[in-house]
């Protein structure tokens, strides 16, 4: 392996042109300030970014809180009722038709991004590990999935769709509202 030369040695110890207009400004840097979230944030930014991520999940499950019903009811759920699934990195909102399921696909520490947010709404039964499965439900389809991104905004961490730059960027309380919707709607009218 070889070592670069110090000045002392030889090297140029003058600063390398970088051209007309390319001072390398903080702004000009994708992944700081409002751009992409990535490589270039702080250990701190990244805790922070998790934070947002637990919180929306989270709120996920406290919003859908008074539909659950009571120990008694657990072994026939009601058709109104909403069940909650929640791990580390994902919330699957069971109803009786239907269920959203949130999950969180974090990116390699070196990627440009955080990762990925996949919402996924789904007609059926979705399966999961460790609860109890019903006998008379089918596999599962997919009916609508989205894929965000988070960002780092003047107001804190939003969430904006996947594919387009120009897209409205979500607050934590506006994508779980949104993600909950489909399970809010009575299944007569859907």
């Amino acid at each position: 392996m070889q070592r670069k030369p110090s000045a002392s040695e030889g090297a140029s110890a003058e600063p390398e042109d970088v051209g007309e207009g390319e001072e390398g400004r903080i702004d000009d840097i994708p992944g700081v300030g409002a751009g992409d979230a990535g490589s270039r944030l702080t250990p701190q930014q990244r805790a922070a970014a998790r934070r947002e991520l637990e919180r929306l999940l989270d709120k996920l499950v406290a919003d859908i809180k008074h539909r659950i019903p009571g120990p008694g009811a657990m072994a026939d759920p009601s058709d109104s009722a909403l069940l909650p699934y929640r791990s580390p990195d994902r919330c699957v909102v069971q109803g009786a038709e239907r269920a959203v399921s949130v999950s969180w696909f974090p990116a390699q520490f070196t990627d440009v991004s955080l990762g990925e947010l996949q919402v996924i709404e789904w007609r059926g039964v979705v399966a999961v590990r460790g609860a109890t499965r019903r006998r008379e439900s089918a596999a599962a389809t997919i009916l609508r999935a989205d894929v965000y991104r988070q960002l780092q905004t003047a107001d804190g961490w939003g969430w904006q769709p996947l594919g387009s730059d120009d897209a409205l960027v979500l607050s934590t309380e506006d994508l779980a509202a949104a993600c909950l919707a489909p399970l809010l709607v009575p299944p007569d009218a859907a």
